[in-house]
């Protein structure tokens, strides 16, 4: 009998003595919880009423499917009105350009037409003011001869049918370069009338930069117009909640045909791929917590084990950003043992849910 009493001390003593062993090799803690970092709550980026809404909570998405949408009716008529009204103003633009080239053309036409038309008078002015100089070279020797001949007739040593053939071809003369003369004024007074013309030609020129001004103050307004429509299709664009990520919808907030401000939750996506294990664990314990140590996490609704790795350490405790943080000034102080997040990275299982806990078993030795 005392030798089994003392077979069964030994053999307490043994497994406590192995108990004490493997639990040095870690620290253990059950503040334990399955977390992510993906956790996002959608929301339109406008106002508006929800039209459609394609997903239930629990309902798997994929990157890039439409999620919800909203009425875009208003919209949709406006960015016509727009659109139209750019046709107008580029229909617009296209004929003052049309009517200013063919100014311009008229223009350029009549300028020509006045410039030969006064080239073609300082011709005949020239040509005319030639004439009557050479005319009243051969009036001055008609009048020397005219003068010769009166007194050659008064002498009586020619006829008088000579004297007045001299004189008839004198005054003939004289009239000849008075008409010259007058009708130099008129064609003088031609050529002012086509510097005149040449000259309002000239101012209409300007009507050019107004159809310019007209055509870049419209074209300004076009532009005012394409940053009104690349707004408008903006919000469209907005209209349509569209998944960021892959993952599985974890809570709808609203409901189809609910009128919603803009930054109002619509959906709570989460990607199940991509959780940890959130480990609350106490200053004492932490000490021999390294990163890439190894870690078995036990969920109480899974039971079985799952290998983690430790992936990160928080540099500050969890009470360190509490909403109601220790007043230490008064110099009232209660020590109170301070707990660190620890995160764990563990492999994918479509069994583990965000919120689940647990315990876990950080070892010390092993990385």
């Amino acid at each position: 009998m005392k030798k089994i009493i003392l077979a069964i001390i030994i053999l307490i003593t043994v497994g406590f003595g192995v108990f004490m062993y493997e639990k040095n090799k870690y620290v253990s803690s059950e503040a334990v919880f399955v977390a992510t970092d993906s956790l996002t709550n959608l929301a339109f980026k406008i106002d508006g009423k929800i039209e459609k809404m394609t997903k239930l909570a629990g309902d798997k998405v994929k990157k890039g499917e439409l999620l919800a949408k909203l009425q875009t009716n208003i919209l949709n008529t406006k960015l016509k009105e727009i659109d139209y009204k750019i046709k107008a103003q580029n229909h617009t633009i296209n004929t003052l350009k049309l009517n200013k080239q063919k100014l311009k053309n008229e223009l350029d036409i009549r300028q020509n037409i006045v410039k030969n038309n006064i080239l073609e008078m300082d011709k005949k002015l020239n040509a005319l003011d030639f004439q009557i100089k050479a005319n009243k070279v051969k009036l001055e020797k008609l009048k020397f001869d005219k003068n010769k001949f009166y007194k050659l007739y008064k002498s009586k040593k020619i006829s008088y049918d000579k004297y007045q053939t001299i004189s008839t071809e004198y005054r003939y003369l004289q009239n000849m370069i008075f008409a010259q003369k007058e009708n130099y004024k008129v064609l003088k007074i031609s050529k002012n009338n086509l510097l005149q013309n040449l000259n309002i030609i000239k101012n209409n020129y300007k009507q050019l930069d107004v159809l310019d001004e007209q055509i870049k103050s419209i074209k300004n307004q076009i532009e005012s117009l394409k940053e009104i429509k690349k707004d408008i299709v903006i919000k469209l664009n907005d209209s349509n909640l569209i998944a960021p990520f892959s993952g599985i919808i974890a809570k709808k907030f609203v409901n189809k045909d609910m009128v919603i401000k803009k930054g109002t939750f619509i959906y709570s996506l989460v990607n199940p791929k991509d959780i940890y294990i959130k480990v609350l664990l106490s200053e004492k314990k932490l000490s021999p917590v390294k990163i890439g140590s190894k870690a078995v996490v036990t969920l109480d609704a899974l039971h079985n084990k799952i290998d983690g790795v430790v992936e990160k350490i928080m540099p500050v405790s969890a009470s360190t950003f509490s909403l109601v943080p220790r007043d230490i000034a008064s110099g009232e102080f209660t020590k109170l043992d301070q707990r660190f997040i620890v995160k764990i990275k563990i492999p994918y299982n479509k069994n583990i849910r965000i919120g689940m806990s647990g315990e876990v078993k950080i070892y010390k030795d092993e990385k």
